[in-house]
């Protein structure tokens, strides 16, 4: 079965200053990353389905009428276990109920995790 993350991905400017930022934060605390930087919002996911032409086709439904989004970076930490280091960012209404929206959306026919319901 296919997994899948539906994320938000930077780039231009923002994506530099972010890999900037990453890399001084490991550079910092000896941090030596398995992987490059690909700075980005986890919006849901990861998960799997078998159904990806419904999948595709309800995220399309749900981005056509979003709004633009705002959030702001307010820190940053670690997971333990990985080496990864993640941006806390504080996000809007809007992009609370869009991520609750396609969470909600998605849950009766994709394997979650618990913690997206």
């Amino acid at each position: 079965m296919i997994h899948y993350l539906i994320e938000f991905r930077f780039f231009g400017k923002s994506k530099t200053e972010l890999r900037k930022l990453i890399w001084d934060v490991n550079k910092r605390y000896h941090i030596r990353p398995r992987h490059r930087s690909v700075p980005h919002i986890s919006l849901v996911g990861p998960f799997n389905t078998t159904d990806e032409r419904r999948l595709v086709n309800d995220f399309k439904n749900i981005c056509e009428k979003q709004d633009l989004m705002h959030f702001n970076v307010v820190g940053f930490d670690t997971f333990e276990n990985n080496r990864v280091i993640f941006l806390d960012i504080q996000s809007d209404k809007k992009m609370k109920m869009f991520r609750r929206e396609l969470s909600t959306t998605l849950q009766p026919y994709c394997r979650m995790k618990p913690y997206h319901s």
